[in-house]
C-alpha cells in the first residue's frame, strides 16, 4: 500500500509593459511606472492532492494431467482526491480590485505590487475532483511441454470520476457531474523455445483508455460542458522471434504487429449539435520491427533498430 499527499501553491505576477525612466512605453505611449515593468497579469492557485494505491498479489503453482500451471491473481485499488482553488486576471487595467506588480528588470530586488493596498480576490474556480478505480487480474502460465508455454490472462476494470463545483451551493444545478464504466481486457500468448538461444512467440492483448482516451481526472460541471465518457480500446496482435548469438553478446528480435484502435468518438457538428457523438473508423497500423543489442564490454551496450508500418483504416 502506498499513500501520497502533495500541495501546490502558486502566487505570481507575470508579463508586463516596460516604462522608461522618461515615462514612455516601447510604443511611445505615456506611462507612470517609470523605470519598471508593469505586470498586468496575475494568478494564484492552491491545490491539494491525495492518492492512495494498494496492490495485492497471490501466486501459486500446480499441475494437472502433466501440464504445469503458474498462477497469478492480483487486485489493484486506487483512490485520488484533488481540490484546486485558483484565480487569474490576465491583462488587467490595474484599477479597482485588479492587482498588478512592478519590477525593475535591471534590479529585480526593486519590485512591489498592489497586494499591500488591495486584498487578493477569492477563487474564480474551486472544484473537488474524485477518482477511484478497482481491477482484478488473473493469469495462468501453462507449460505444455518443456519447449512450449501458453499464457492466458483476463483483467476486469471498474472506474468512476466525479467533479463538484464547490462555489455553488449544495443542490444547485450543474454543481456536480460524474461518469463511470467497466471493461474486460483479455490477453493470450504462446512461446516456443526449440533451443535455449531462440524463442518464437505470438501474443494478443486488449487494453483501454477511459474518458475518451484522454486520461483526465476532472469532469467539467457546467451545463454547456461536453465530454466523451466512453473508453477507447486498443487491440494488439504480435508475432516474432528472439535470438541470442555469440554466447549472448548479441541479441536480435524481429516481429510483425497489427495494432487497432476502436470506439473513437467525435462530434460531427460540435457547434449546432454538441451532444451528438459518432464513432470514427477503426484506426489500424500494420508493420514490422527489427532490433539488435550488442555488448561491447561487460558494462556497455549498443542498440540499433528499424521499423516500418502503414496505417490503413477500416470501418467498424
Amino acid at each position: 500500500m502506498s499513500s501520497r499527499s502533495a500541495e501546490q501553491n502558486f502566487d505570481h505576477f507575470f508579463g508586463g509593459t516596460w516604462c522608461s525612466p522618461a515615462g514612455r512605453t516601447l510604443a511611445n505611449a505615456s506611462c507612470r511606472w517609470n523605470g519598471h515593468v508593469r505586470q498586468s497579469s496575475y494568478a494564484w492557485q492552491e491545490t491539494s492532492n491525495r492518492t492512495l494505491f494498494n496492490v495485492v498479489e497471490l501466486t501459486g503453482e500446480m499441475a494437472t494431467r502433466g501440464v504445469r500451471h503458474k498462477l497469478l491473481v492480483a487486485v489493484d485499488l486506487a483512490w485520488e482526491d484533488r481540490q484546486p482553488r485558483l484565480f487569474s486576471n490576465p491583462n488587467s487595467s490595474c484599477s479597482g480590485t485588479s492587482l498588478c506588480g512592478y519590477v525593475d528588470p535591471f534590479d529585480p530586488a526593486d519590485c512591489f505590487n498592489d497586494r499591500a493596498t488591495r486584498p487578493r480576490r477569492g477563487p474564480s474556480q474551486h472544484n473537488h475532483h474524485q477518482a477511484e478505480s478497482h481491477s482484478v487480474f488473473a493469469q495462468d502460465v501453462m507449460t505444455l511441454i518443456p519447449q512450449v508455454k501458453l499464457v492466458l490472462g483476463l483483467r476486469y476494470d471498474w472506474y468512476r470520476f466525479q467533479s463538484t463545483n464547490l462555489r455553488l451551493a449544495e443542490g444547485a444545478a450543474n454543481r456536480q457531474r460524474s461518469y463511470r464504466d467497466d471493461t474486460l481486457s483479455p490477453s493470450a500468448g504462446i512461446v516456443w523455445q526449440p533451443v535455449e538461444a531462440h524463442s518464437v512467440y505470438a501474443s494478443y492483448n486488449k487494453s483501454f483508455a477511459p474518458y475518451g482516451g484522454r486520461g483526465l481526472l476532472s469532469v467539467a460541471v457546467g451545463s454547456s460542458a461536453v465530454f466523451d465518457d466512453e473508453p477507447h480500446y486498443q487491440e494488439q496482435v504480435e508475432a516474432g522471434i528472439k535470438s541470442d548469438w555469440l554466447n549472448a553478446w548479441l541479441s536480435t528480435q524481429f516481429s510483425i504487429f497489427d495494432l487497432q484502435r476502436s470506439n473513437i468518438r467525435y462530434r460531427p457538428n460540435p457547434d449546432l449539435e454538441p451532444f451528438t457523438w459518432a464513432i470514427q473508423e477503426r484506426q489500424r497500423s500494420i508493420g514490422a520491427e527489427f532490433s539488435m543489442i550488442g555488448r561491447i564490454t561487460r558494462s556497455w551496450f549498443v542498440r540499433v533498430g528499424s521499423a516500418i508500418s502503414n496505417r490503413p483504416c477500416g470501418r467498424m
